[in-house]
């Protein structure tokens, strides 16, 4: 009797022993920071559960709104070259039909060679140069 009292006191005793082995080795990391660990602790109550699914939530709410902003910051800089670019093509044709006018050539001899003399002052003139050091 007293053996049979032993055997069940040791099967009784390493059950409670292996299932709380097992219950802690479940556990372990929960509500347990881990070396290199990106994100939170893993949940130890509902409510952190609840913390941990609304953050996971947000986050990929902010990343999908993140894109969206840069979707419209690209089209907006796209939409200003193309915008520089047209004006830049509108000024070379207007410059191409001016210089192409006899009567805006006509004006620009007149200037130039007219009573000023500005195309012999601009010629006469003197070349900058650098300063001379002394030695």
């Amino acid at each position: 009797m007293l053996v049979l009292k032993r055997l069940i006191a040791f099967v009784a005793s390493s059950l409670a022993v292996l299932s709380a082995g097992s219950a802690i080795a479940q556990t372990a990391g929960t509500g347990q920071p881990h070396p290199w660990q990106v994100g939170l602790q893993g949940a130890a109550s509902p409510v952190m559960h609840d913390v941990v699914w609304f953050h996971n939530f947000l986050l990929w709410l902010i990343a999908i709104i993140t894109v969206f902003v840069l979707i419209l910051l690209g089209e907006s800089l796209l939409a200003s070259a193309n915008a520089i670019i047209d004006a830049l093509d509108a000024h070379q044709k207007m410059s191409q039909q001016a210089l192409g006018s006899e009567k805006v050539r006509a004006g620009l001899k007149d200037i130039l060679l007219g009573p000023a003399q500005l195309y012999e002052a601009l010629r006469g003139a003197p070349e900058e140069s650098e300063p001379e050091t002394a030695a």
